[in-house]
């Protein structure tokens, strides 16, 4: 009898000894801090992009270009800050900088693919240039919104795949003049009274679909309409505009769009 109450003494023991080690293990994983939740790792990623869904029907922001998941593991695998595909496109990205364009479309206001972030790039800058008044300051403020943190490394992602690179990394340089134009299309754009008369050309829309033409206030729509397939021309009549103020006119389209300004008189 002693020795089998001995026996199962130390079996005791060693089960006990075995739980003890898997706890300590938990408790080590779980205070290293690559495994600690983040603070915004309390916001679900459901509720993340019901967010980006909002911001994007507010037309008087801007916050679904710039607004980004505030935690750090995207694909809840225990591994914090690695390179994630997401989205539509499978855009690679560091899990804590998972922007809301990347996600969560918004193909009435800014379009699909890279043209939504050529739109967002565009708009950002011309808010910047027009609050700072300079380029440097404004290529400060558009990196500080969309940039990676120095955990992340995007070396490892193709040319083609890397949207930072084709897109923001090249700042707001092409928004200085008063038009620019993405890929082959023009826009122009003139003032009659209180009328605003715009042309262009190289805008193509797929039959069934509409592009859209907008006149915006430091990147908040003033007005806007939808435009058909093969239309060039269009008349925004009895505009109520501030004389004097420099409004920004976009043309999307589904092959690219283009860009211009109008000082109102």
């Amino acid at each position: 009898m002693k020795g089998q109450a001995s026996l199962e003494m130390v079996v005791g023991l060693i089960i006990l000894l075995v739980v003890a080690g898997v706890v300590i293990g938990l408790v080590i994983h779980y205070i290293n801090p690559k495994h600690m939740p983040s603070p915004g790792e309390k916001l679900s990623i459901t509720e993340f992009l019901t967010n980006c869904e909002s911001y994007c029907k507010d037309m008087n922001s801007l916050e679904y270009c710039r607004s980004y998941y505030p935690g750090s593991d995207w694909d809840k695998n225990g591994v914090r800050h690695e390179i994630v595909e997401v989205g539509k496109y499978n855009w690679a990205t560091c899990e804590d900088r998972v922007y809301c364009f990347l996600v969560e479309p918004c193909e009435d206001r800014f379009g699909s693919g890279l043209n939504v972030m050529e739109k967002c790039r565009k708009l950002l800058c011309q808010t910047y240039l027009e609050k700072y008044g300079d380029l440097e300051t404004a290529n400060k403020a558009l990196w500080d919104d969309i940039n990676f943190p120095a955990v992340c490394d995007m070396s490892s992602v193709p040319p083609e795949d890397n949207w930072y690179e084709r897109v923001f990394a090249q700042g707001c340089a092409s928004i200085t003049g008063t038009t620019t134009t993405l890929s082959q299309v023009t826009l122009t754009c003139t003032q009659s009274g209180s009328d605003l008369t715009c042309t262009w050309t190289g805008c193509y829309i797929p039959q069934g679909d509409t592009g859209q033409l907008m006149i915006l206030d430091a990147g908040s729509i003033v007005d806007s309409t939808d435009i058909l397939p093969d239309q060039t021309r269009c008349t925004f009549t009895g505009l109520t505009l501030q004389p004097g103020n420099t409004y920004e006119i976009v043309l999307h389209c589904e092959n690219d769009g283009a860009y211009t300004t109008v000082t109102w008189q």
